[in-house]
């Protein structure tokens, strides 16, 4: 497909045409992780779930969440109160709890060492 000459990749091209969401790689992904993390995620999506998901009970959040080919430590940073660490499982996911209300973005660091960032996510 082009623009203007100018070559559109797969992801562009599906939300051209009208796509609501879309799940892809920022980074390269080892296939053996893609193929974890995708049965991973199409179960939790049949089950109600989606990629990253928000529970609040009594003013607190607690959040969880998936990152495509990546294990080690996440951090989520709030508008409120320090950075959290938190551990990234074999899978990709993590899970922190106790957070307060508001808004918080998820970092994390690729294998290559490349920062990623989200952006603020309110709550």
């Amino acid at each position: 497909m082009t623009n203007d000459d100018e070559l559109i990749g797969l992801a562009a091209a599906l939300l051209a045409i009208g796509s609501v969401s879309l799940v892809a790689a920022l980074l390269p992904v080892p296939d053996d992780a893609s193929r974890v993390l995708m049965l991973r995620f199409h179960r939790n999506l049949k089950a109600g779930r989606g990629v990253v998901q928000i529970e609040e009970a009594a003013g607190r959040i607690t959040l969880s969440g998936v990152v495509s080919g990546l294990s080690g430590e996440a951090t989520i940073e709030t508008t409120t109160t320090e950075p959290r660490n938190v551990q990234v499982d074999e899978s990709g996911w993590f899970r922190v709890e106790d957070l307060p209300t508001g808004a918080l973005r998820v970092h994390v660091t690729a294998a290559d060492g490349r920062a990623v960032a989200t952006s603020w996510i309110r709550t």
